[in-house]
């Protein structure tokens, strides 16, 4: 199944990423991590390893899409660089 998945910072009120295609996610608490399974083709599949610290400001949402007519293979992850760059100063 098509799933949205966003990272948001719960401080900044920012989102940090977002995953969008068939994916699966599984909350690895021991590695305080977020582990994300896309699958790009008939037996190939992507995974993604999102990291917290302790104390995260960091909530995820998991949303389930319907399916379209549409590469079944398809997947975006985009990540806001702009919120983990910091902007120079002058």
């Amino acid at each position: 199944m098509n799933r949205r998945i966003v990272g948001i910072n719960l401080i900044t009120d920012k989102y940090l990423f977002m995953v969008e295609g068939r994916c699966s996610i599984e909350s690895d608490t021991a590695d305080q991590q977020l582990e994300v399974t896309c699958k790009i083709g008939e037996n190939a599949y992507q995974k993604h390893y999102i990291g917290f610290t302790n104390g995260s400001n960091i909530a995820y949402t998991v949303e389930q899409l319907e399916t379209t007519d549409v590469n079944v293979y398809h997947y975006t992850f985009v990540f806001k660089p702009e919120v983990i760059v910091p902007k120079a100063t002058r």
